[in-house]
């Protein structure tokens, strides 16, 4: 019965392109030539977002990689490091200004093991080794 009643729906409204899809999207007003022009305007406004943004990302990586290769290339004499001794020897200070900076110490003098430093500095490798020379009346030298 309900199957009868459908059919009898149909062929009571049916009119010659009523079903044709190209139809009913242009009475809906999405296939107009006009809609379509926006939608490629949108189409390439994204591909424009999108590809500013892999062009800033890139920018950003290739910036980071090259702060990475010139902090490589800063010389140890312009590295600024915190360094504390509390009543060291002065051996002891000289491997740890060695493993700090990443610096060689020569010229200790023969009484090294009695010169004490108890110290907090913050500096660089060529002020902190002028300090100790000052301070101490020695000759000690880096590189």
């Amino acid at each position: 019965m309900k199957q009868k009643d459908n059919i009898e729906f149909v062929t009571r409204h049916y009119r010659p392109g009523a079903f044709d899809t190209r139809k009913a999207w242009q009475r809906t007003g999405i296939g107009t030539p006009r809609r379509r022009v926006w939608q490629w305007a949108a189409a390439v406004g994204v591909l424009l977002a999108v590809s500013a943004t892999a062009g800033i990302v890139h920018r950003m990586h290739t910036d980071s990689q090259s702060v990475e290769q010139q902090s490589a290339t800063v010389p140890v004499d312009a590295v600024s490091r915190p360094i504390k001794f509390d009543a060291a020897p002065l051996p002891r200070v000289v491997a740890e200004i060695e493993r700090v900076y990443g610096v060689k110490v020569t010229n200790l003098p023969p009484n090294a093991h009695t010169i004490v430093v108890t110290m907090h500095y913050e500096g660089t490798v060529a002020s902190l080794i002028a300090t100790l020379n000052e301070t101490f009346d020695i000759n000690l030298r880096y590189n």
